[in-house]
């Protein structure tokens, strides 16, 4: 079994949602600790990458790996993940909570939001 982690540092997914809906992020943000070096104290192989330059050559390190291997791939933690399309209603909640971030002093995540994703 090949086991890869994209570690952004949060729970991602759940604080997009929050955002689409217009709302300010709560509770997303976690403290995760290096999951190559937890799977190696498991017995397993682990790796951790933090460099995209080192990226490649890890995969292919990982898929070699006779048995159980876990990739830890730290990732960019503003990066959104967009469909090919967007529709009205998320796109409005993008912006009513980017209006109430910068309202709550909160307007340099929504800046490097914008600057991760142009």
């Amino acid at each position: 079994m090949k086991i890869v982690v994209y570690n952004n540092g949060k729970l991602g997914f759940v604080e997009l949602e929050q955002k689409s809906e217009g709302l300010l992020p709560q509770y997303t943000d976690l403290k995760n600790p290096d999951f190559g070096l937890v799977a190696q104290a498991m017995g397993l192989w682990g790796k951790t990458v933090r460099d995209p330059d080192f990226l490649e050559a890890a995969v292919v390190e990982w898929l070699e790996q006779p048995g159980p291997a876990l990739l830890n791939v730290t990732v960019a933690p503003m990066e959104l993940v967009m469909p090919p399309f967007t529709a009205v209603g998320p796109a409005y909640g993008m912006a009513m909570y980017s209006i109430k971030a910068i309202l709550h002093g909160k307007g340099s995540d929504v800046f490097e939001m914008i600057q991760e994703n142009l």
